[in-house]
Formats: C-alpha cells, structure tokens, sequence
C-alpha cells in the first residue's frame, strides 16, 4: 500500500489534511471526521511534477477522446501540484461544476501515467481544546505536567464519561468540594437515610461510597488532631486530579472531569 504520511505534518500547519481513501481505510476515526470535496479530486501522477504531465497530454493529443474528456470536466488551470511522492507526485484536479465527481475521477483515471484517482477527503485539524478552569492557565505545577501527558490533545477526543467510575482509595474525599460535588459517584440502588441496606451488598446507606475503616457510610476526610485538626485530605487532591469538574470556572481542570464520576473509599 501506497504511503501518504510524511507530507501530512507540513499540510497540517495550514489547518487541513488531504487523505486519500486508501488511507482511511486504516484510521476510522480519521475517516468518520474527514469531509469529501465536491469541488476537487485527488491524482497520482508517476511523474514529479503531475500537473505538467497531465497537460502536456491534453496540449499534445487535443483529438483523442481522453483528453476531451478530462477538459470537459476538469479545469486544468485550476489544477496543481500537492506534493512530491518517492516516486511521482500527488495532484489536486478543479472539477467543473457541469461535471460530476464520478464523471471526473474517470476522466483523469484513464490518463496515461496517472496511478490512481480519488475523491478528496479533506480533515479539519482543530485547535486543542483549553478549558475555562482558571488553575488550568496559571497552576506552576499542573499546566507542565498536563503538557508533559499532552492531556489537551486527549481532550479534543474525550473528556471523561459518566459511564466510568473511579474508586479512589484514600484518607477519604471531600464530597462537597465545589469542583468535586458534581462528579461524585451516587449508588443508585441506595435510598439515602432510610437505615436500610436497600441494593443487599451489605452496606447500609453506602450513597457515595465506604468508610471500611471506621465501617460507616461517612467518607469524607477526618482532622488530623497533629496538624490543628487540619482537614488537608489527600484523596481529595487525588480525586480532583482525576475529575474536578472541567470548564466550570472553578480551580482545576481534572484529567476527566468532563463527567467520570468518583468513589470515595476510605
């Protein structure tokens, strides 16, 4: 199979990609964001320079019945060179607007010296996602490690779900925290304050989570009595790291906080 990687990085500086289906085929979600160009068509040309081969064909053979063909539907002086190839080179055909894209894919296929023709596929290359979470831009700490994991990247594909649940084990998580509260794990079996172990997994009222040290459904953070009864948990930290909420204008943005949702374990 034919590759078309290397030039991407430079087409990419100008915001769009040029694919050519044989390389959809290998990246489906490439594929399922790509948009197809009524107005162009992709061309393989085994010459470096495409364009001049495919005039020169027209201009020398103005009679032949492939060359009608290709000017009735192709504007060739619209038409240019893409990039080089190892071997050839990759053009981009103006089609008419009286022409089809069918119509036109043809016409240049059955040129001499063109290798393959295709619709152009062109991916929007979109600006990594940045939060409004105000600790996102001015965190000494956070920013350079989110960038070392290039966790906006991530983003433009997902930012959390709600169909995941992160149990995280600790000294116990401030469920109230305002950038925590909406991303807290709720047992949706359990009837809050009813006394009753409702969903029969042995815990009674266990609507955020479990307190397995002191066996109770509190899993809030204790006071440390040998820090001034100071509430400094580091299961909160952790659990903002990985679901403060994103894109509320509050603290940090976690890794996904876009809806996963915490559970507290102590």
């Amino acid at each position: 199979m034919r590759q078309y990687c290397k030039p991407l990085p430079k087409l990419t500086r100008r915001r769009s990609v040029h694919v050519l289906p044989e390389k959809l085929e290998e990246r489906p979600l490439l594929a399922s964001l790509a948009d197809v160009s009524r107005s162009q068509i992709l061309a393989e040309v085994d010459r470096r320079s495409g364009m001049t081969l495919i005039r020169d064909f027209v201009r020398n053979n103005p009679n032949s019945r492939v060359a009608q063909n290709l000017t009735k539907n192709i504007v060739l002086e619209s038409s240019e060179n893409i990039f080089r190839l190892k071997s050839g080179s990759l053009v981009q055909l103006k089609v008419k607007r009286t022409a089809t894209l069918e119509r036109a894919i043809n016409a240049v296929k059955n040129v001499p010296g063109v290798r393959f023709a295709s619709t152009d596929n062109i991916y929007k290359v979109q600006k990594d996602y940045v939060p409004n979470d105000p600790r996102w831009t001015t965190s000494q700490v956070l920013r350079p490690t989110y960038q070392l994991m290039d966790i906006d990247k991530a983003w433009d594909v997902t930012r959390g779900s709600s169909n995941v649940v992160v149990a995280v084990l600790d000294d116990g998580v401030d469920i109230e925290h305002e950038d925590l509260k909406d991303n807290i794990w709720r047992n949706p079996r359990e009837i809050p304050g009813n006394g009753r172990d409702d969903d029969g997994n042995g815990y009674i009222d266990d609507i955020n989570g479990w307190d397995f040290a002191s066996n109770s459904n509190n899993i809030n953070p204790r006071a440390d009595p040998t820090f001034n009864n100071a509430i400094d948990s580091h299961g909160t930290i952790v659990s903002g790291l990985i679901a403060a909420s994103i894109d509320n204008q509050i603290g940090m943005a976690g890794v996904a906080g876009g809806g996963t949702k915490i559970m507290p374990i102590r």
